[in-house]
Parts: structure tokens; sequence; C-alpha cells
């Protein structure tokens, strides 16, 4: 495989989405709908905008919008249409299967932990850290 950060990130990125969307097919769930889960869980009374998401996620409004659609048709969450800006809050089934996801997520990451000592994983936390905030920063990227 080519020694690029870049090449290394997106294929452990895809490979994540894979295995937690396998493990999560069964709750009719995708690591994506999740992860909007897991964001509307850590809110105050467990309620945000639309547009909070998109700018949390750094999602367009269309990648949203279908994430939403797809999580209000099958309960886990209620939308609240405003003109121009939609509220979103959590139905007790979210709530129910955010442990599953916190599980499944959890699971994962000790696997891909593994034989990576605790102050290895603090340095490379750090150092992704620094790559997100340098690319955050040129946000010229379209």
């Amino acid at each position: 495989m080519e020694d690029r950060i870049g090449v290394y990130i997106k294929i452990i990125n895809e490979f994540i989405e894979r295995k937690i969307n396998s493990k999560l097919k069964k709750y009719n769930l995708t690591f994506s709908q999740g992860k909007v889960i897991k964001y509307l869980k850590m809110k105050k009374n467990k309620i945000a905008t639309q547009k909070e998401i998109e700018e949390h996620f750094h999602i367009s409004h269309a990648t949203i919008s279908g994430i939403i659609s797809r999580l209000e048709n099958n309960h886990f969450i209620q939308v609240n249409r405003h003109q121009k800006n939609n509220i979103i809050s959590l139905l007790p089934k979210s709530l129910e299967s955010n442990d599953i996801i916190e599980g499944c997520i959890k699971e994962l990451e000790d696997n891909m932990c593994d034989g990576i000592s605790s102050k290895e994983k603090e340095i490379f936390i750090r150092q992704l850290h620094k790559i997100y905030t340098n690319l955050k920063g040129d946000m010229s990227i379209d």
C-alpha cells in the first residue's frame, strides 16, 4: 500500500464504516445515522436544529436531509418542520439504540488499538487532531 497518510485515513475510514454498518444493519441503522443519534443524545434536551447537525459533521444539507429522513421514517427521531430550520429530537427508540451504537464503536476501537499502548494512542490522537486542525483551517477545499 502507498505510504501516504491520506490514503491510510481513507481506507481506515471506509473499513470502519463497513464494519459498523454491518453490525448495525440488523437494527435498521447505519453508522452515519448512529453518529447523528449520538450527537443528539449529547445535546441539552436531546434536541438540535438540522443546521447545527450539518455544521457539526461538516456535511451538506442534502446528505443530512437524507439521514434525517431515514431516521424519521424508522421512528428514531421526530422532525418539527419550521420555515428554514427543522428541529430534530430523539424518540425513545433512538435512546435504546444508542447503547448498541456505543457498543459497536467501542468494540471496533478496542480492536483497532490492539497492541497500541495508551501512550502511543494519546500521541496518535494528538497528531490526528493537528491534521484535523490544519485541514479545518483550509476550508477552501471543495
